[in-house]
């Protein structure tokens, strides 16, 4: 598998995303050599946002330190709130433990998330508990 396949496995915008979906895509993210996985870190940011978020709850389901690091980049480093909290979701799914440099971009976004009502606002809140543990 190589990094441009992933682009048919993760559709387009009007496709569904279904978990069968996301169980595929996570397949192929664990399949995927030290070369073509560089390139999905080195490129993840580039990609459309519902790309990226799609991206980031395959990368949850994988669960393995390669995907985490990943979703800890995105987390840090993507402008788009959505991204932001599914890859927070998927790391506080994957009982990951952040260290505590997390922790203020995990407050603000949970100040973001709560003036948004968002219903995800626990899944962030347990993992930023765990931050720094």
């Amino acid at each position: 598998m190589n990094f441009e396949k992933l682009d048919g496995l993760v559709g387009l915008p009007e496709s569904g995303w279904f978990e069968y979906n996301l169980e595929v895509v996570a397949e192929e993210i664990d399949n995927l050599d030290a070369k073509n996985f560089g390139s999905l870190y080195k490129h993840i940011t580039s990609k459309p946002e519902y790309w990226r978020i799609r991206c980031a709850e395959s990368l949850g389901e994988s669960g393995n330190d390669r995907s985490l690091s990943i979703l800890a980049k995105l987390l840090l480093t993507d402008d788009c709130l959505e991204v932001k909290i599914s890859s927070a979701c998927s790391l506080e799914d994957s009982n990951y433990v952040l260290d505590t440099g997390f922790r203020k971009c995990l407050q603000h976004l949970l100040t973001q998330m709560n003036a948004n009502c968002d219903t995800r606002y626990e899944d962030v809140e347990r993992l930023l508990s765990r931050t720094g543990l």
